[in-house]
């Protein structure tokens, strides 16, 4: 769009009208103000559709098809979500890659097991908030120690690629997250939050009461008594330097 106002752009092409939006209010706007306003011409190849010729026999059916295709894509999003409910509710890992400490099972993605590298690293955080260390000391010995932090892993074994989790060190609220994480105890925790993708909702987090927990689907790291401890530490001395 930056370049349409710049001038540089004054024609669109795309395969179908689904492809440039589904939303159909948003589509018409374009199509019928911005576009003619900016005098850029769109085509949607599958459709038959120019703006060239906009108003013409056919020029009814854009709005007709845009509205079907957000109905199509709200019907889609429901569905896909109803059956990741389910997996959830299975117990069944659905996420991209495991939570630290753990990888996917190479004999079935949709389930975990303890990672050689990492799972070490989440006992020791335990211990060290044991022993009464912060979640920044905590921390800040990690960094010392030249373990690499959650994201930092994931670049190095490829998971993810943006060059900007190269420099990326461990955070008091990493180490947080990670201690009050009943993952750890061979639980699967799901739907922490919920978003809608074809309505552009940003996701927001659930209360716990809502979240999909199996219990005992995975080996556990920590044992309940560890914890228990750490979460009674949390409770009885707030925020942690």
């Amino acid at each position: 769009m930056q370049d349409v106002k710049s001038g540089a752009i004054d024609c669109i092409v795309v395969k179908d009208l689904s492809r440039f939006g589904r939303n159909y209010l948003e589509t018409g706007n374009y199509l019928e103000r911005i576009f003619p306003f900016a005098g850029v011409r769109f085509i949607a190849i599958a459709d038959h559709l120019d703006t060239l010729e906009y108003g013409m026999a056919d020029g009814y059916l854009a709005p007709l098809k845009n509205i079907i295709n957000e109905a199509y894509s709200r019907d889609i999003s429901q569905k896909a979500s109803s059956a990741l409910a389910v997996r959830q509710r299975r117990g069944e890992f659905i996420g991209a890659w495991a939570c630290y400490g753990y990888r996917k099972c190479a004999w079935d993605p949709h389930k975990i097991e303890p990672d050689e590298e990492t799972a070490p690293v989440v006992a020791d955080i335990f211990q060290m908030r044991l022993s009464g260390m912060g979640y920044g000391q905590i921390a800040r010995i990690l960094n010392s120690r030249g373990i690499p932090s959650p994201s930092h892993y994931h670049y190095l074994k490829g998971d993810i690629h943006c060059s900007r989790y190269t420099q990326v060190l461990w955070q008091g609220q990493m180490v947080k997250k990670i201690l009050s994480s009943q993952v750890y105890l061979g639980h699967m925790v799901q739907g922490c939050r919920r978003g809608h993708f074809y309505k552009r909702e940003k996701q927001k987090r659930l209360p716990e009461s809502e979240w999909a927990i199996v219990y005992h689907t995975h080996k556990p790291i920590i044992d309940e008594e560890t914890y228990r401890t750490v979460q009674e530490i949390a409770a009885g001395r707030g925020k942690q330097p």
